[in-house]
């Protein structure tokens, strides 16, 4: 019998990483996903443009917005706070439109 002992056994569920549930912003925990300190300037962002920061700090996120409703200020929030989060670290920001390396430098 070639078989290996229980005890020997590993099953690939015991190796998969752990998913986090994504924590949306409430009272309890809003401080967690603060970007006032990360702002350049003094545009509010808007209730969605916030939710879309705290998603794409959570997980990979696909923003799918009309024009002028704020995509760039959402990716510069991102940025910004994985800057602060990893110091030692670049950030590299590509745009395809000259008015965008304008609006964000």
């Amino acid at each position: 019998n070639h078989a290996l002992p229980q005890n020997k056994i590993q099953t690939f569920d015991k190796l998969k990483p752990e998913k986090k549930p994504i924590r949306y912003p409430n009272a309890e925990h809003k401080s967690e996903f603060n970007y006032s300190d990360i702002l350049m300037s003094n545009i509010t962002p808007r209730e969605y443009q916030i939710t879309c920061y705290i998603e794409a700090l959570q997980r990979d996120l696909v923003i799918v917005l009309p024009t002028g409703s704020g995509k760039t200020l959402i990716a510069s929030m991102v940025t910004g706070k994985m800057k602060q989060m990893n110091p030692s670290h670049m950030v590299l920001f590509i745009v395809d439109r000259i008015p965008l390396v304008f609006q964000q430098g």
